[in-house]
This record gives C-alpha cells, sequence and structure tokens, in this order.
C-alpha cells in the first residue's frame, strides 16, 4: 500500500517503483514470499491539504530558505567519534553486516539466503574520563530466512498449529498461566511452543 499527501506537478507511476523496488529486494516469486509482478499493489496519493501546503511551501511560492517542514516527528541519537563514520559502532557494524548478506545472496555465493534478513551487534564499553569507549564486540546475531528448511520442518498454517502445539487443551489452569508473566522461557509442560523441535537441515540447490 502506497498513501499519503503529495505536492507534486510530475506524473509519477508509483506502482511501476514500487515493482522494480522488489525486484531490486529480491522479492521476485512465492517462493521468497513476494512476487513483485504479481503481487497486489494499493495506490491511494491525494493531494497535501491547503493549509498544509500553504504553511509547508506556500503552494510552490516560496523561496528554499523560507521552506517550512511537511511532516514533525522525534528521532533519538547522537554523534561519536568512536567510527570515522562519527555513528555508533553497533549501528555501523550492523548495517554493514546487513549490506554484505544482500551482497552475498545476489551475487550467488549464498543461494540459500533469501530477502529480509536482520542483524544487531552488542558491543561492550568502558567509561575513560567521561567518554565510554567500545572494547570488544559482546554479541552478534544475525537473523536469515531458510525457507528450505522452515517449510520442510514446519506447518505454519493456522490449523495445523493448532494441533501441533495442542492449543485447544484446556485445563490445569493452562490459560490462566498464559495471560501472566509471559508466553515464552517457561519451564512448564503447558507451554508445549516451548519444546525444542530439531531442524532437519535439506542442501540448498544452486
Amino acid at each position: 500500500m502506497v498513501f499519503g499527501e503529495i505536492t507534486t506537478k510530475a506524473n509519477v507511476d508509483y506502482e511501476k517503483i514500487v515493482r522494480d523496488t522488489f525486484h531490486t529486494i529480491g522479492f521476485v516469486s512465492d517462493d521468497v514470499d513476494l512476487d513483485a509482478d504479481n503481487c497486489k499493489v494499493f495506490v491511494n496519493i491525494e493531494q497535501q491539504i491547503p493549509d498544509i501546503a500553504q504553511g509547508v511551501h506556500g503552494h510552490l511560492t516560496k523561496h528554499p530558505e523560507d521552506i517550512g517542514a511537511g511532516d514533525q516527528g522525534h528521532m533519538f541519537g547522537y554523534a561519536t567519534d568512536e567510527t570515522p563514520e562519527l555513528i555508533p559502532l553497533t549501528h555501523l557494524l550492523a548495517t554493514k553486516l546487513g549490506a554484505h548478506l544482500s551482497e552475498v545472496r545476489k551475487d550467488g555465493t549464498c543461494p540459500w539466503l533469501r530477502p529480509n534478513g536482520k542483524t544487531h551487534v552488542t558491543i561492550e564499553y568502558i567509561n575513560e574520563g567521561g567518554a565510554m569507549v567500545p572494547t570488544r564486540v559482546h554479541t552478534v546475531l544475525i537473523s536469515i530466512e531458510f525457507l528450505q528448511i522452515v517449510k520442510e520442518t514446519f506447518d505454519f498454517r493456522p490449523g495445523m498449529i493448532a494441533i501441533s502445539l495442542d492449543l485447544k487443551r484446556g485445563g490445569n489452569g493452562r490459560f490462566l498461566k498464559i495471560a501472566a508473566y509471559g508466553h515464552f522461557g517457561r519451564d512448564d509442560a503447558d507451554f508445549t511452543w516451548e519444546v525444542l523441535k530439531p531442524l532437519k537441515w535439506t542442501k540448498p540447490q544452486a
């Protein structure tokens, strides 16, 4: 879905932009959960509200130095000298890992990778005279889709999930226990989803 307000004299093919972007990312078939050529694209772009347009650009009459913000929001972050890019080392490493995931997926090094990978990096710091200095990488988490494995090991149809995890079974205050203290990390036989299920590895085809 593409929706919002915009002031422009351009003739924009929003649907083509969306589909081309999906192709660039790698969402090109149902095997990766989204087919760029056959998915539905809904576009609902409207003209900017006159009051906002007047305040922002004066209906395209204002000089650049007088143009205001078209939206408001809050952004939290900071500049730091712990990297040459002046951003936190955690953010730098996580984004570089994400970029490398895309690279090895697209160049065929890891053909079994799928789009939409996620990365997370935790750094340990020490305080040196009031400055927080990174000392080591504590944790690196990379989340990647392996559809060949998941589809063979798990049945994600809602009805089959209910059967596999015995979700309709009551008794023993099962649902009362679920209602408090979280659904996960519980050492209790009623929490059937906490039982580990070994994955069966299937060597992906190149």
